[in-house]
């Protein structure tokens, strides 16, 4: 027994699936494409001997598909038929430039179609005279673009939907970091509202010097992230009374190795994990480290300012708080060895334009 020539369907529904198969399956083998299907990896799967095009089918273009096809030299004289509906627009002119060798109206009529398919396995072809060709191709442009244009704006109002979810689970994984943070802090009287104290000291000197916004915002996250290294600190150990041993601070230093492990895996807070990781480190030991991009440098020479200022006026179970002016004269004398210079005169303007924070001054007052 002959094997039945073999056609492969591009249809728009399952209901036009259903009619094709029942209509045709007696005399050929039919095979259906999915939707998500690779095209060519489809027509070369099947090795049909017709292809079958809905011209309206979801998500793309029958005229697309009839394109992709013919571009293949493989299937130049493959018989590809349009299916679709007979409007005056002239969608079956249409589909005879696109590539098509023949164009059927919907509805189908079970005899007058299986007759048509007969006739293009047996050399039928429908043809366009060149007035006719120039005239259509015209508008086979006009459908492209409009098809074109209205999958870009799907596209975008997609975009628009996955952007708002992924700032929204930025967002969330923001605030869990922060309440990390604040945790940490919480279970230590020496640390709690440094982060916020930090991040304060670290926007005013940010704006003073005129930094981008996007520089601020990234100076912002990494002031409010910089010490959450610190939660594989037993506090404990280093919270008691009297100078630390060179042990217990090699512990301490482990901090921002340990926050950038904890950020670095973070899509969104790259920079951030940068500026926690080098944010102790002396201003001049920045030849040492060419990897820290300038802008970051700039960054982490401001926290690295700030936070030392909130630990200098701060009361530490190593050490009683400075005052704010003390404090200035230890960045001042510092500067240019362990702090930028540039930035330490902007960041004592800053500080006096700061208003204190409400019961600041009594927690800087040496006892």
């Amino acid at each position: 027994m002959a094997e039945k020539p073999r056609i492969l369907t591009f249809l728009a529904s399952g209901e036009a699936r259903l009619l094709v198969g029942m209509l045709l399956s007696a005399h050929y083998t039919v095979s259906h494409a999915g939707a998500n299907s690779s095209l060519l990896e489809t027509v070369r799967a099947h090795a049909p001997e017709m292809i079958l095009v809905d011209m309206e089918l979801p998500g793309t273009s029958g005229l697309e598909v009839v394109c992709r096809i013919r571009r293949d030299p493989l299937y130049r004289d493959l018989i590809i038929v349009g299916l679709g509906a007979l409007e005056a627009g002239g969608m079956d002119k249409v589909a005879l430039v696109a590539g098509c060798t023949g164009f059927l109206a919907y509805p189908l009529q079970p005899e007058p179609f299986l007759n048509r398919i007969r006739g293009f396995f047996q050399g039928e072809r429908q043809e366009l005279e060149l007035k006719e060709h120039l005239q259509y191709y015209r508008l086979f442009s006009e459908i492209l673009i409009e098809k074109l244009e209205t999958r870009l704006d799907a596209l975008e109002r997609k975009t628009q939907v996955l952007e708002k979810e992924r700032e929204r689970q930025d967002n969330l994984t923001l605030q869990i970091l922060s309440s990390l943070v604040n945790l940490i802090e919480a279970k230590d009287p020496y640390l709690r509202g440094h982060s916020a104290r930090v991040t304060r000291y670290a926007l005013a000197l940010g704006r003073r010097i005129g930094l981008h916004q996007e520089d601020q915002d990234t100076l912002r996250r990494a002031a409010l992230l910089h010490d959450i290294g610190k939660i594989s600190i037993d506090l404990r150990e280093i919270n008691k009374p009297g100078p630390l041993s060179e042990e217990e601070w090699a512990i301490i230093r482990q901090h921002p190795d340990t926050g950038h492990k904890i950020l670095s895996p973070i899509h969104f807070l790259q920079d951030e994990a940068l500026v926690t990781l080098y944010h102790h480190t002396r201003h001049e030991a920045y030849g040492g480290h060419p990897e820290i991009p300038p802008r970051l440098r700039t960054l982490t020479r401001i926290l690295t300012i700030v936070d030392s200022y909130d630990a200098m006026t701060t009361r530490r179970p190593y050490n009683n708080p400075l005052s704010q002016a003390e404090a200035v004269a230890e960045l001042r004398r510092c500067a240019g060895t362990q702090f930028d210079p540039k930035l330490v005169e902007p960041f004592v303007e800053a500080l006096e334009e700061l208003e204190p924070l409400e019961g600041r001054e009594e927690e800087g007052r040496r006892e």
